[in-house]
């Protein structure tokens, strides 16, 4: 937590003002790191109790790839202030990790996965790639690779999206 406390503060005091960015005033500040040691500590920077029941829902809710928070409402509250009223939340982590929108055309210029894998998949009538998938293929055969990059979320809606993902 004093981590968090003391990133807080490095924004505060250098952080830039910025004005109503999707109604609400922000302070930016760019480029800050720090390093974790995960072998002593999980690294969530929050100063608000963290439940471990949580934690697993809200994770095996994102690898499910769903994009509703009806089951995940049975163990936290947080995510209802961004999903619609049938639950439905637009830029759901899960959603974009197991079914990102991707190209379903051929361009001569630029090098796409092959349409015959197991990465690709049809959802809701949109040619998606599986990120998650094939981050776990590329590990278990690369494991030393700088390539492992999920996206959490799509730049394409970035404007309409109720809420940003926290770790982009």
């Amino acid at each position: 937590m004093e981590l968090y406390k003391n990133i807080i503060l490095k924004v505060l005091s250098e952080g830039v003002y910025t004005s109503k960015i999707n109604g609400v005033d922000s302070i930016n500040y760019f480029a800050f790191n720090y390093k974790v040691n995960v072998t002593e500590t999980i690294p969530i920077l929050t100063t608000r109790k963290i439940y471990t029941k949580t934690i697993i829902a809200e994770l095996l809710w994102m690898i499910s790839g769903e994009k509703r928070i009806t089951e995940l409402k049975k163990h936290t509250s947080i995510w209802n202030n961004w999903a619609d009223e049938n639950d439905y939340l637009e830029t759901s982590y899960g959603r974009f990790w197991r079914f990102y929108p991707t190209q379903n055309i051929e361009n001569a210029k630029e090098k796409w996965i092959k349409s015959n894998n197991n990465f690709l998949s049809v959802k809701d009538g949109v040619l998606c790639f599986d990120q998650l998938l094939y981050i776990l293929n590329q590990i278990k055969s690369k494991p030393n690779s700088r390539k492992h990059i999920i996206s959490f979320w799509h730049p394409g809606n970035a404007n309409f999206s109720n809420s940003a993902p926290c770790p982009i």
